[in-house]
């Protein structure tokens, strides 16, 4: 890429031009999409052009990272009712036609 280009590019895109991201056409991106997402997803940038022309760019989803659950901290807030396994009637004379 030339200087101007390079110019023309930082001050006409919002774009950070990186030597070390992955710079790929559309149709190379339909090809092989399952490879440039893991790329993408382990940290590398990358680029998706259309006729040479920067469109979007790759990144991956930033998960929080889940809470670990400790054992018995809802020990006593509820009980479970003792016939909470037992056949619903209402419900099974509407299901059966009974």
């Amino acid at each position: 890429m030339t200087e101007k280009q390079l110019n023309h590019l930082k001050t006409n895109s919002s774009l950070n031009i990186d030597y070390f991201m992955k710079k790929i056409n559309l149709s190379e991106a339909k090809a092989h999409l399952g490879r440039y997402l893991k790329a993408a997803s382990s940290g590398e940038r990358v680029v998706i052009s259309e006729r040479n022309r920067p469109m979007v760019e790759l990144v991956p989803i930033s998960m929080p990272k889940a809470k670990k659950l400790k054992p018995g901290l809802l020990a006593g807030k509820f009980t479970v009712p003792d016939d909470f396994n037992s056949p619903l009637v209402e419900f099974e004379s509407d299901f059966y036609g009974e």
